[in-house]
């Protein structure tokens, strides 16, 4: 199964980048917006696994305290000469999802945020000013997630597998 590990998104913070998706399709780029009910912080990608039990452990070793996630700016990447993601960018919480992700296994540098759209063509005006604009969105974070993500020709769909609930 094809799996990541992530934290979800609360109802008010998901409705929020919802609006922001609502305001993106205003642009003639042309780009793929991720379904309100996948928007999610990823953490890891993990991708084909055998058997769940596998990915467990990395999870069930997690001891941290629930922390404030901000949401602040909208952002690109690679980069704003080459765009090929919009996500909205962490400010408070920042540090803590990092942590995160190193307990989950993670090895490279993160720069936490929540994927909007996937970008197919060259961007135009709109869609450039839209990432000067800033964010005033908040949650508690309050659990981690082992996710299925089983590919369809119309889009993923997302499964929880486990989770696991902080302090």
């Amino acid at each position: 199964m094809r799996c990541f590990i992530g934290v979800p998104l609360t109802d008010n913070v998901r409705k929020g980048l919802s609006e922001m998706q609502k305001r993106l399709k205003h642009s003639s780029t042309k780009m793929k917006l991720v379904e309100p009910e996948n928007l999610h912080i990823t953490l890891r990608f993990l991708g084909e696994i055998a058997d769940v039990e596998v990915a467990k452990p990395l999870l069930e070793g997690i001891s941290i305290k629930k922390f404030h996630v901000q949401f602040t700016h909208i952002g690109a990447f690679p980069s704003r000469d080459y765009i090929r993601v919009v996500w909205a960018g962490v400010g408070q919480g920042r540090d803590e999802l990092v942590e995160l992700y190193k307990a989950v296994g993670g090895k490279n540098s993160l720069e936490p945020h929540v994927t909007l759209a996937r970008v197919k063509t060259k961007p135009d005006a709109l869609l450039l000013e839209m990432l000067d604009e800033k964010l005033d969105l908040s949650m508690d974070a309050e659990r981690v997630q082992l996710i299925e993500s089983k590919l369809t020709p119309t889009g993923p769909i997302y499964s929880k597998v486990f989770e696991v609930e902080f302090d």
